[in-house]
């Protein structure tokens, strides 16, 4: 299913649920052996909540890139496209550039002009 879906090659985590639950409990740890990622939570009491959050943090952190850049304001297809493929954090104007902090896809980020990219 995911080699159709196109994902075959993407992180998975499996993420059981129901550990308020006794029998539960039992069935979805044994089964979070079997992989490599995964996390056994309860939705209903929130147990296992902050482990299934640190677990993604952790897997999104190598696809993910946060940039701060200074942009000319004539790059405006660059300012668009930034908005568009990434999630802007912070905007400034200083004098004719913008100096925009992003969040960017690894991959998207590596296609950037290094001239933009600030330290």
């Amino acid at each position: 299913v995911l080699k159709e879906l196109g994902a075959h090659d993407k992180p998975v985590l499996a993420v059981f649920n129901k550990t308020d639950i006794e029998r539960g409990r039992v069935q979805a740890i044994r089964l979070a052996e079997r992989f490599r990622h995964s996390v056994v939570i309860s939705a209903s009491t929130g147990e296992g909540t902050d482990g299934l959050c640190q677990t993604i943090a952790d897997l999104l952190r190598d696809r993910v890139s946060h940039v701060r850049l200074k942009i000319p304001f004539g790059e405006g297809r660059l300012i668009a496209a930034l908005h568009a493929n990434g999630k802007v954090l912070a905007q400034q104007v200083r004098g004719k550039h913008l100096i925009i902090e992003a969040v960017l896809s690894a991959a998207y980020a590596a296609t950037l002009d290094p001239k933009w990219i600030q330290d």
